[in-house]
């Protein structure tokens, strides 16, 4: 639990302090049809409690939070959004589970290690399942870009490879954080031939902690069996072989040659079995008809995610190992709470609002955006007249007043509405075009919606375990909240829908670490095989080719592609001036197409 000394002795000393700013201590006496940051304390202080133990999709905080949510819908007197029903279900898997079956043992010439799992080894939740009898060879770090080869002169087909994580620390020398990433290493040490990979914490002075998590970003497997070994075990294999492990790690930090070896003499022979474990979550959708005859026809989405990462998993961004609830406060508690807020104060002021508003609240947002893409492609989603899409990300957390609103390319009428509204507020505001980006409004702009994401911005707390409900700024939240409340007039009275406007891609700047990318949006719903993808970026390679939402990629720059990890890893490949092949799958047809990068 996170409840540490030093938590707990903030959380007094905030505890205190919000004594004095809001002095109503329940949110029955808080309740007021108004905007008012009283009330977004008294909800965000429910869903960020350590009771509901991060809102993780399928555990009793995440149904929790759905029935939280669905009794504020009923006193606002919102009507359910799916038929008679609050909750549009969805399934996915992102957990794993591993058998008893599970085995590993290495062998030197004079020497064997029966190793005990979750002692002293452990399988990645997305290794291939099998038995496997192989020899080793140790790669360094798994990197190969340009001007650093640990696979230099160095022959790993069909052998398990040994890789740190992690990334050299060599003076004067930086490497992109992408290349930290295990999952790229695979696909890198796949594409050469690797039979299997053994990740291993190199020799730096922090404390050699397998990684027990059995929850993954995707489904997909990585194509090839990876497991965790602890490194007293390969220091140990090292010194069997003539050789020392902790020599070699510096050896490669002050040198900046990659060392890599086969191991002669050594093998692994290894079962590994994991199995998915479904889980079932939701989305909440409550429905508050417009007044206008004719423009109810018409809906507007507000929407936000209500989930977080739960006890951290991979997403978490804590240095510590140690298991501690997240609570995700600002994201999103604070975007839900907005949607609260917001559906109460529209439900009382609803003959002000022509158009109707559909007002979501989507789950496994932090597993992909996997509710709102599940809600977009559903026939639930057809039902809607959908004209445009409002999305509440991490909205608590103001600083300077400076509000980011991202989307306002998406039409025309946005970038107008918007600063003549500011009028009444003064933000600061920070406009940006693109509608894609990494929150549900993205999945909206997929089918051609127009979008804004209101958004706070980034702070040290995100995506850690001290994202916690007495670190909010509740004035701007307040304020924030009530901005939204007049733009939502605004577009439920237009007398005509936003038209939808395609960003292009030549016209944004990219926050990718590549120099070069085909300008596609991932699905991260799709579990096949191939790199799938739910949008194209107008005037990137890959419209430029003929692509569309829904192909496949199956094959890019000659090399197979089956996760989105592999597309990663071959762009790194991708030159300028030189024209790419991209084979993909579209309807079930194996489509062939050059693209030139110039």
């Amino acid at each position: 639990m996170k409840n540490t000394i030093k938590n707990a002795f903030f959380a007094l000393l905030f505890a205190y302090n919000f004594a004095n700013a809001f002095p109503v201590d329940s949110l029955e006496l808080a309740r007021n049809n108004e905007v008012t940051k009283e009330e977004l304390f008294q909800h965000l202080k429910f869903l960020a409690d350590d009771k509901l133990e991060g809102r993780y999709p399928g555990t009793p905080g995440d149904l929790v939070t759905r029935e939280y949510v669905i009794s504020e819908f009923k006193k606002y007197g919102l009507k359910p959004g799916n038929g008679d029903s609050f909750l549009q279900f969805f399934g996915f898997q992102r957990d794993f589970k591993i058998t008893d079956d599970n085995y590993a043992c290495i062998s030197s010439e004079d020497k064997i290690w029966k190793l005990f799992i979750k002692t002293d080894w452990f399988p990645r939740p997305y290794s291939e399942n099998g038995k496997f009898n192989s020899g080793l060879v140790f790669a360094g770090y798994g990197i190969n870009i340009e001007d650093y080869n640990d696979f230099e002169n160095l022959d790993i087909k069909d052998k398990f490879i040994i890789i740190y994580k992690g990334t050299p620390k060599i003076k004067g020398k930086g490497f992109p954080e992408y290349l930290s990433k295990d999952r790229l290493k695979i696909s890198v040490v796949k594409d050469l031939g690797a039979k299997g990979v053994i990740l291993v914490n190199p020799p730096n002075g922090e404390e050699d902690v397998l990684d027990l998590s059995l929850v993954d970003d995707l489904s997909q497997k990585s194509g090839l069996p990876v497991i965790q070994v602890k490194r007293s075990i390969i220091s140990d294999l090292f010194e069997s072989e003539g050789l020392n492990f902790e020599d070699t790690y510096k050896e490669i930090n002050q040198t900046s040659n990659p060392a890599s070896k086969e191991l002669k003499n050594s093998k692994i022979e290894l079962l590994v079995e994991v199995t998915q474990n479904p889980i079932e979550t939701t989305n909440i959708l409550g429905f508050l008809e417009g007044s206008d005859p004719v423009l109810k026809n018409e809906v507007v989405v507000i929407g936000a995610h209500y989930d977080h990462l739960g006890y951290g998993h991979r997403n978490s961004l804590d240095t510590s190992k140690t298991r501690q609830i997240h609570n995700g406060a600002d994201d999103n508690g604070s975007g839900t709470v907005g949607v609260l807020e917001l559906a109460q104060k529209i439900s009382s002021t609803k003959d002000l609002f022509k158009r109707s508003v559909l007002f979501m609240c989507f789950g496994a947002e932090e597993q992909g955006l996997l509710g709102s893409d599940f809600f977009v492609k559903s026939d639930l989603f057809k039902s809607y007249n959908v004209v445009s899409m409002i999305n509440l990300d991490m909205i608590g957390r103001l600083e300077n007043n400076v509000l980011i609103v991202n989307g306002t390319g998406t039409s025309d009428i946005w970038e107008k509405l918007l600063k003549e509204t500011n009028s009444n507020y003064n933000f600061s505001l920070s406009l940006g075009k693109e509608g894609f980006g990494s929150s549900d409004h993205s999945s909206f702009n997929a089918k051609k919606v127009p979008v804004l994401f209101f958004f706070s911005g980034l702070h040290s707390d995100y995506h850690r375990s001290t994202d916690d409900y007495w670190k909010i700024n509740y004035d701007g939240f307040e304020k924030i909240s009530k901005y939204v409340y007049d733009v939502m007039k605004q577009v439920a009275n237009l007398d005509s829908k936003p038209l939808y406007v395609e960003v292009t891609e030549n016209n944004q700047p990219t926050k990718t670490t590549f120099k070069m990318t085909l300008g596609v949006i991932p699905d991260f719903s799709y579990n096949d095989n191939g790199f799938k993808i739910s949008g194209v970026k107008q005037g990137g390679l890959a419209e430029k080719g003929g692509m569309k939402a829904g192909d496949i990629i199956i094959k890019f720059i000659g090399k197979d592609i089956k996760n989105i990890y592999d597309y990663t890893a071959a762009l790194g490949d991708m030159k300028k001036g030189e024209k790419v092949e991209v084979v993909y799958i579209r309807d079930g047809v194996e489509t062939t197409v050059s693209i030139d990068t110039e």
